[in-house]
């Protein structure tokens, strides 16, 4: 509070200034670049007959008419090969998850195939059965509590 009544009691540096404002009448006198033609025929204009001015306008209307049509079609045309666009990326994304199914499928099949031929590779358990008589070796001794634990 102390600093705003501080900073409101010191005089602006600078006194205020008038400012003078000079009016420009050539300008406002100019004629405007953008404005329309009379609707009205000047004075001594010479007027076409009505049936040339109806000629020139159904020209007019033709050609608008002409290229309305062409790019109507241009614009089905464009709206075809986006769809086209559109179905071929379909497409290849359905590729593409069918060619990652059967990659995956075909990882499962390996998986499987291996297990199986790791089965049949894998130590047969040493079954050792001694005869009566027979020497018992220190090897087989030891195959056999490794076989019954």
């Amino acid at each position: 509070a102390l600093a705003t009544a501080l900073v409101a009691a010191q005089p602006p540096p600078f006194p205020p200034q008038p400012i003078h404002i000079l009016a420009q009448p050539a300008l406002a006198t100019a004629p405007s670049v953008t404005q329309p033609p009379p609707l009205l025929p000047q004075p001594g204009t010479v007027l076409a007959p009505i049936n040339t001015v109806l000629a020139q306008l159904e020209a007019q209307l033709k050609a608008a008419d002409a290229e309305r049509e062409e790019m109507a079609k241009k614009a089905e045309k464009a709206e075809r090969r986006a769809d086209l666009a559109v179905e071929e990326q379909r497409r290849a994304s359905r590729e593409r998850d069918a060619a990652k199914e059967a990659m995956a499928q075909q990882q499962r099949d390996l998986t499987a195939r291996l297990k199986e031929l790791e089965a049949q590779l894998a130590p047969k358990e040493l079954r050792v059965q001694a005869c009566p008589g027979d020497a018992v070796l220190p090897e087989t001794a030891a195959a056999a509590a490794a076989a019954a634990a």
